[in-house]
């Protein structure tokens, strides 16, 4: 068994055609791993990702906003059943935001 980590940074929002190639080319990563593998895969997905649940992949403790790149992140994680570990864990306020600025913070998935 290999841990096999792949680091990504993804397109911003709104860069449709440039996500659906992004994607096509992580999958095609993920393909080739072998299944006895752990797989992580990890960087800047530019994805909010929200805190609707579905079970076993996407908790109830991600932020209230979900946007295009999250929704197409969900789809690709749900597909490959892997999970998005930062919406399982409780996190004081402080400590949840990774972005902040003239009013507004994020949490990126």
């Amino acid at each position: 068994m290999h841990i096999i980590v792949i680091g990504v940074y993804a397109p911003e929002e709104g860069r449709e055609e440039e996500t659906r190639q992004f994607y096509r080319q992580i999958q095609k990563e993920v393909d080739r791993c072998n299944k006895s593998d752990s797989l992580i895969i990890s960087g800047d997905l530019n994805a909010r990702v929200g805190n609707q649940p579905i079970a076993i992949v996407v908790g109830t403790l991600g932020e209230d906003c979900m946007k295009r790149n999250g929704q197409i992140l969900r789809e690709f994680v749900f597909f490959n059943d892997f999970k998005i570990p930062k919406t399982f864990f409780r996190k004081k306020e402080i400590h949840k935001y990774t972005w902040s600025a003239r009013g507004s913070k994020t949490i990126i998935d």
